[in-house]
């Protein structure tokens, strides 16, 4: 199978599983962040890749199958790590607040995950914060105040 054609097929099963994950997780943080649906999970999933192909298409003019490719995987990584408290929290009654801090040291490891990806692809390393502008962007429109 073209390896194109693979990743055509790979990425969107990533945005799909990301959102689920991200939807159901966002229930534990009731508290600090609005109700999600569906919806609003994939339109961040997949707004993510339109917002670095554009960067990637249009700043830097290099753009790179390769990097959308390793950006969903980060995601599907954080999303596969969000699973374990899913789990317990069927199990065991935990504070909130447990999962926020959890979440929190998920994105991180995103984080660094990125850089490391970034390197590795002889990028700009700018791409790790407009990745992680993206996502700050966002904040506005999911904490409660």
């Amino acid at each position: 199978m073209n390896t194109k054609l693979k990743y055509s097929l790979y990425i969107p099963v990533c945005v799909l599983f990301s959102s689920i994950i991200l939807m159901l997780y966002s229930d534990l943080l009731t508290p600090y962040i609005t109700k999600s649906s569906f919806g609003r999970e994939l339109i961040m999933c997949s707004g993510q890749l339109l917002f670095q192909g554009f960067i990637l298409n249009f700043i830097i003019k290099k753009f790179t199958f390769m990097y959308l490719k390793e950006m969903i995987t980060i995601s599907l990584f954080g999303a596969i790590f969000l699973i374990c408290p899913l789990v317990v929290n069927q199990i065991w009654e935990i504070p909130s607040f447990y999962y926020l801090g959890y979440f929190g040291l998920v994105v991180i490891v995103m984080i660094l995950d990125h850089k490391r990806r970034v390197e590795e692809l002889r990028l700009p390393s700018y791409l790790t914060l407009t990745w992680l502008l993206y996502r700050l962007l966002w904040i506005p429109l999911l904490i409660k105040f």
